[in-house]
């Protein structure tokens, strides 16, 4: 079955976010901080969709602004000095709204950059993805529709994310 998530606060969601993490980057914390890693390809490749500027100051300034804060966060939270976002993360209940709000945001930008095709480069759901989908939102469309509305109705960030449970 496929569930979007509404709100990154749900145990199942911080689960999920923990076992991605692990699986796709590893640890991204340094001894002396996390830093922003580069993107893997230019700053133009998702043009005309997203444009270079906007990829520029997305990535470069907004979410540059989240490993800052993130920094400093920790810097004031000393026995959290060293964990990887990922431990971070599977104990977030435990952390102050400036290590979550931060350090999720932080994953959620590199999640999506790494995420991301070039135009034309995505594509339709393998046959069983489809199937799945069309089974419990009645097709691709309504997909479509429910995952727009799940990100719209999350204020001030727009995220939504849906796997298979």
């Amino acid at each position: 079955m496929y569930t979007i998530i509404r709100t990154a606060t749900t145990k199942t969601a911080a689960r999920f976010i923990t076992l991605l993490a692990l699986t796709l980057f590893g640890t991204l914390a340094k001894a002396q901080g996390f830093t922003l890693a580069p993107l893997s390809y230019p700053y133009d490749a998702l043009a005309p969709v997203i444009d270079e500027r906007a990829m520029r100051i997305h990535h470069g300034k907004h979410q540059q602004a989240y490993v800052d804060n993130l920094n400093k966060a920790i810097a004031a939270a000393p026995p959290l000095a060293g964990l990887s976002l990922e431990v971070l993360l599977a104990q977030i209940s435990k952390s102050s709204d400036a290590v979550r709000n931060n350090g999720g945001g932080h994953w959620n930008h590199t999640f999506f950059w790494e995420s991301m095709t070039r135009p034309g480069q995505g594509g339709a759901p393998s046959a069983e993805l489809l199937a799945a989908i069309t089974r419990d939102f009645g097709s691709l469309d309504q997909f479509k529709a429910a995952f727009r509305a799940a990100g719209l109705g999350r204020f001030g960030s727009g995220w939504a994310r849906s796997w298979i449970s």
